[in-house]
């Protein structure tokens, strides 16, 4: 709301310093005196240059002299690589790190969360992703099972289903696990972390028209204002390409919201690997000062959108099915859907030790 009034009020700024401080007869009176000694581009120059000021003295009273986030396009993707040299891109070193702070290891990092996906029934620290309607799909419970050492999110169009929270018998089904439970509309977080180094051995589904993903989301993502400082849904990965390229991946980063407010940075990476073929790594590397996206250990991305987020996040492995839709993630041309299993190996989170003093909540930004 204040993000919106600022708009509204500097508009009306710059409607009555137009009208009333340079009125349209003096103008015209002043322009054609000036005529006879300046000549026409001039003139334009000059008029153009009074209102750069003007703008600019509204954009300092209402930024503090800050860059203007609203006059940002809702939607920016980085294709340059300037990230590698601005950046630590380096993996952390996480050998001998053990559980918990007082076991870390000489860099500082230790293990917050270590899951294999080796039983047959729910690990602790997750639980399945909201069941009903998703969009035009149902994430239902009844889509994850674990087997195999893995995770299984399985994406099906199905008939005859007897789901009564769904309330469908036929339609596309999938689901997701993560580390966040819905409790009467208010998330109850299992396990959230904010900085650290997530990784994750996955295994995509081979179907068009769907899209499996890794991704971190802070409950505080839909609080507008501080940027996403206060909250940033962080994209590990979206796999949007199996119709378009299997070589290239997406990483993005969103927050204010999904509404007028939202903000969003995203990339795609061309990678040397079948990345629908076999198991994979994803990571990030999540610091006080920058993201860093790796695929297999290599560093495909990294950014600081946003100003980074200090708060927590939980952790989420999630499909979503759209078929032939021509504007999937990272503007994907999705094609048919078949169907297919979304498997996840293992995950990991570290924390290090360095991090934990920039650590905030979201009750710190209001």
């Amino acid at each position: 709301m204040k993000r919106k009034l600022r708009k509204i009020i500097a508009l009306l700024l710059v409607m009555i310093l137009t009208a009333g401080m340079i009125p349209a007869g003096a103008l015209a009176a002043d322009t054609a005196t000036a005529a006879q000694e300046e000549s026409p581009l001039t003139l334009l120059q000059k008029i153009i240059s009074f209102f750069q000021k003007i703008f600019a003295v509204i954009k300092r009273i209402f930024t503090g002299g800050e860059d203007n986030d609203w006059l940002e396009k809702e939607y920016q993707r980085d294709t340059g690589d300037e990230w590698r040299s601005k950046f630590d891109i380096s993996l952390p070193k996480l050998s001998d790190a053990g559980t918990g702070e007082e076991n870390a290891n000489s860099a500082g990092w230790y293990i917050t969360l270590s899951e294999d996906f080796d039983g047959e029934s729910m690990p602790d620290y997750f639980t399945c992703s909201p069941h009903g309607l998703r969009k035009t799909e149902y994430w239902c419970d009844n889509m994850v099972s674990f087997s195999g050492g893995n995770a299984v999110i399985s994406a099906a169009h199905l008939t005859g289903v007897d789901c009564r929270v769904c309330g469908v018998t036929e339609g596309d089904f999938t689901g997701g696990i993560e580390t966040r439970r819905m409790v009467d509309g208010k998330s109850q977080l299992l396990f959230a972390q904010a900085f650290g180094y997530y990784e994750a051995r996955v295994k995509l589904p081979q179907s068009g028209g769907m899209w499996a993903a890794f991704w971190l989301q802070s409950p505080s993502i839909s609080n507008i204002g501080n940027k996403g400082e206060d909250g940033t849904e962080i994209d590990i990965f979206e796999s949007s390409f199996y119709n378009t390229d299997h070589y290239s991946m997406g990483h993005a980063l969103h927050y204010d919201g999904y509404e007028n407010d939202h903000r969003c940075m995203d990339t795609i990476h061309k990678t040397d690997s079948d990345l629908y073929e076999g198991y994979h790594t994803f990571a990030l590397k999540w610091t006080p000062e920058e993201y860093v996206f790796y695929i297999d250990g290599v560093a495909t991305w990294a950014s600081d959108f946003g100003g980074v987020s200090k708060v927590p996040a939980f952790v989420r492995f999630t499909n979503e099915i759209r078929p032939g839709s021509t504007n999937g993630p990272y503007g994907q041309k999705l094609g048919s859907f078949t169907g297919g299993d979304f498997l996840v190996d293992y995950v990991r989170v570290y924390q290090n030790a360095a991090y934990l003093p920039y650590i905030k909540s979201p009750s710190d930004f209001t």
